[in-house]
């Protein structure tokens, strides 16, 4: 039996991140269990924007409350077409 190589992958790099705006926000909620929770915007946009305990992390906190005011740039995924928060300031 000849052993077969796998070939490497032509989709191995991630698709980039657009950065679309900086927005300013309260957490709406935030599960420390979990590593996530959502913003929603000040100018009451009806859409909330995801947050990752990375981006918590790298902004040198490791948690959220409710009602705390950020600001944030917005990044887009163009693989799912998610909008996620990053580079977190606390105002």
């Amino acid at each position: 039996m000849q052993a077969v190589q796998a070939r490497p992958s032509t989709n191995s790099r991630p698709e980039p991140e657009a950065e679309i705006e900086i927005a300013t926000g309260v957490v709406k909620w935030f599960n420390d269990n979990d590593g996530f929770g959502f913003f929603t915007f000040d100018d009451r946009t009806p859409t909330d924007i995801f947050v990752h305990i990375q981006a918590v992390e790298r902004a040198g906190l490791s948690t959220l409350r409710k009602g705390d005011r950020f600001e944030f740039r917005i990044q887009y995924r163009h693989k799912d077409q998610k909008m996620f928060a990053t580079h977190l300031n606390q105002i």
